[in-house]
């Protein structure tokens, strides 16, 4: 089941996100900071710890274009395939 947008992490480090389906390790992802403005957004591929739900209290912050987890896991933008 897709999260619904949620506010997730604390305090500067936190983001507003929005988890869609997700197909084995890659994720639907959308993420603001909290202004409004756009982080990331597309396909991100889960590096870590299997997950069946993201759920808004996993979140640790936002850093350098990926969603760190608390449990170490991180949600990283998908590489573009080469042409």
């Amino acid at each position: 089941m897709p999260l619904a947008a949620a506010w997730g992490g604390q305090g500067k480090q936190g983001v507003f996100l929005k988890v869609g389906e997700h197909q084995g390790t890659l994720w639907q992802l959308a993420a603001w900071d909290r202004n409004g403005h756009p982080l990331g957004s597309g396909n991100f591929r889960l590096r870590g710890f299997g997950k069946a739900q993201i759920v808004p209290e996993e979140v640790l912050a936002w850093e350098n274009g990926a969603l760190h987890l608390k449990d170490g896991t991180w949600l990283v933008p998908e590489s573009p395939a080469p042409k």
